[in-house]
C-alpha cells in the first residue's frame, strides 16, 4: 500500500485515473442497489404534467452519488495526508476544506432526501441549505473576499462578502436542482463543469481538491448510465441534483480564491468570467424562471415548464439531443472566454453575458415564436364565417 500512495504522489495522473475508476464502480454498484431498494418498495417519482416520463422511475440516485462522492474523496485525501508524502502533502489545505465542506455536503444530502421522501416545503428547505453553507465556510472563513478589480474593488468587506458568498452557494445549488427536469443535463453539466476544475487544480498542485473533483467526475459518469438506462433507470432527485450543485459551488468559491495567486503560471485569469461561461446555462435558466414567474405574480419556488430545456423539449428535440446542445454551448462559451481573455475585466464581462444570454434565450424566441403563430392559426379557424352566415 505504501508503495501504491508512492506512485501516486510521484504520477498525478495515475492518481486521478485511480480515483476516477473506484468512483465510478463504487456508484455503479450502488446505483444497482438503488434501484432494486426503489421498484421492490415503489419509491418512484411522482408523475405530473411536467413530467418527462410516462412510467414510474425510483428518483434516489443521489444516494449513490454521495455515497461514491465522500467514501473516494475521503479515503484518498486521507491515504495522501496520513502517508505524508513530500510534494504532495505541502500542497493540501491544512484547514481542512474538503472536510468541512463534507459536514455541510452531509446536510444537504439529508435534507434532499427527505424532500424526495415528504416534499419538504420550500422555506424549510431554503432553511437546511443556509445552514449547510455555513457548516462549510464559517470553520474556514471561506468567503468570496476577492473581487478582480471590478468596480475598481479589489477586496470586499466582511460585511458584504458574507452575505455575498451565501448569494452565490444559494443561487448554484437551486440553479442545479432547478436544471434537473431531462435526463443527463444536470449531471452532464456537472461533470463538465467537474473535469474543468479537475484539471486546473491539478496543474496548481492541489491534490485535495483534484481527489475531490474527479471523485464527483467518476460518480456522475456513472449515474449517467443509470439515468439513460431503458431498464434500470434512475433520476437524480432533490438529493441528488443539491448534492451537485452544492460540490460545484463549493469548487467555484475555491477556483475563485486560488486563480488570481496563479493567473501567470495557469494562463487563467478573470476567474469570474469562466465561472460566467462554466454555469451560464443553469444560472441564466433560474433567473430567467424566478423573474417569470414573479412577473405572473407566482411564488418563484412554484415549479412549471417553462424552463429553457423544456422548450427545446417541445421544439422537437429528445433529452440527449437537448442535453448536448446544452453542453455544447457551454463549451462554445468557455473557448470564447479564453479567447477573448486579453480584454479588460469589466469589457469581458459584458462581453461573455451578451453572447450567454442572446444564445441561451434563442430557443426561448422561436419557441414562442413557432408556438404563437399555431395558436393563431387554431384561433382563426374557430372563428364563425360571417359572410357565409349571412
Amino acid at each position: 500500500m505504501v508503495r501504491l500512495i508512492y506512485l501516486l504522489s510521484q504520477n498525478p495522473y495515475m492518481l486521478i485515473t485511480l480515483v476516477v475508476v473506484v468512483s465510478f464502480f463504487a456508484s455503479r454498484q450502488a446505483y444497482r442497489i438503488i434501484h432494486f431498494i426503489g421498484i421492490s418498495k415503489r419509491l418512484f417519482a411522482s408523475l405530473n404534467s411536467r413530467s418527462s416520463h410516462s412510467k414510474p422511475v425510483p428518483q434516489f440516485g443521489g444516494v449513490g452519488l454521495y455515497f461514491a462522492t465522500c467514501m473516494t474523496s475521503s479515503v484518498f485525501i486521507a491515504l495522501l495526508v496520513f502517508n505524508n508524502f513530500e510534494g504532495i502533502y505541502d500542497t493540501i489545505d491544512k484547514s481542512g476544506s474538503v472536510l468541512a465542506f463534507i459536514s455541510g455536503l452531509t446536510l444537504i444530502f439529508y435534507t434532499g432526501l427527505v424532500d424526495d421522501l415528504i416534499d419538504m416545503k420550500a422555506r424549510l428547505k431554503c432553511l437546511f441549505q443556509l445552514v449547510s453553507i455555513a457548516i462549510i465556510i464559517i470553520p474556514i472563513n471561506g468567503y468570496i473576499d476577492v473581487f478582480y478589480g471590478i468596480f475598481g474593488t479589489e477586496t470586499l468587506p466582511m460585511a458584504i462578502a458574507i452575505p455575498f458568498t451565501f448569494f452565490v452557494y444559494l443561487l448554484i445549488i437551486n440553479s442545479f436542482n432547478l436544471i434537473d427536469g431531462i435526463d443527463g443535463l444536470a449531471s452532464s453539466i456537472g461533470i463538465l463543469v467537474s473535469l474543468f476544475f479537475g484539471i486546473y487544480f491539478a496543474w496548481i498542485g492541489r491534490f485535495d481538491l483534484v481527489v475531490f473533483n474527479f471523485s464527483l467526475f467518476g460518480a456522475l459518469a456513472g449515474f449517467l448510465i443509470s439515468n439513460f438506462s431503458k431498464t434500470k433507470k434512475l433520476f437524480l432527485g432533490d438529493s441528488g441534483s443539491m448534492v451537485v450543485g452544492l460540490c460545484i459551488a463549493f469548487q467555484t468559491l475555491q477556483f475563485l480564491t486560488l486563480s488570481p495567486l496563479f493567473e501567470t503560471s495557469s494562463s487563467i485569469n478573470h476567474g469570474p468570467v469562466y465561472i460566467l461561461g462554466l454555469l451560464a446555462y443553469p444560472l441564466i435558466d433560474v433567473m430567467r424562471v424566478i423573474i417569470s414567474r414573479l412577473l405572473r405574480k407566482k411564488s418563484p419556488f412554484l415549479p412549471d415548464r417553462n424552463h429553457i430545456h423544456h422548450k427545446l423539449i417541445d421544439l422537437g428535440l429528445t433529452h440527449v439531443q437537448a442535453t448536448c446542445l446544452i453542453l455544447v454551448y457551454t463549451l462554445f462559451l468557455v473557448l470564447v472566454t479564453y479567447l477573448t481573455s486579453g480584454l479588460n475585466i469589466h469589457a469581458h464581462i459584458l462581453v461573455m453575458a451578451a453572447l450567454a444570454l442572446g444564445l441561451a434565450l434563442t430557443p426561448v424566441k422561436i419557441h414562442k415564436t413557432k408556438f404563437n403563430s399555431k395558436a393563431s392559426v387554431k384561433s382563426f379557424k374557430k372563428k364563425p364565417n360571417v359572410l357565409k352566415a349571412s
